[in-house]
């Protein structure tokens, strides 16, 4: 009888659990890139890169930053506790952007959503008779 209920219980949650051709195992990262034409790389880390972290700081579930500093250009990643939403981390971070104190005609951008393929096919190979 015990067997039996066993069985019922495994095949109804054999049914129910979710299998995922690419599994999403890395963290939610989020980049953002900020051209300044013209400006030095301690300019940039002190005009952009610092106000901006500093902003950043304060985004839900974020657990470490990354920043790089070069001629003209700001490098920041994001990296966000396991389980967060990648969509909500980046609207939370858009938000904060823009409340961000930055020299004018500087505009940060976000890097591009990354993850596991969207889709994956199967092909089979039939040979010509």
């Amino acid at each position: 009888m015990i067997m039996a209920l066993l069985a019922c219980f495994v095949t109804l949650a054999w049914r129910d659990i979710a299998v995922e051709a690419y599994p999403d195992l890395g963290s939610v990262n989020v980049m953002i890139t900020t051209q300044a034409g013209g400006l030095a790389a301690a300019e940039v880390e002190q005009q952009i890169t610092t106000p901006l972290e500093r902003q950043l700081a304060s985004v839900p579930g974020l657990i470490d930053s990354r920043s790089s500093s070069t001629f003209g250009l700001s490098l920041i990643t994001l990296i966000f506790r396991d389980g967060t939403d990648g969509y909500f981390a980046r609207q939370r971070v858009t938000e904060q952007i823009a409340q961000a104190n930055l020299p004018p005609n500087v505009t940060p951008a976000l890097g591009p959503v990354t993850g596991p393929p969207a889709r994956s096919t199967a092909t089979r190979w039939v040979p010509a008779a």
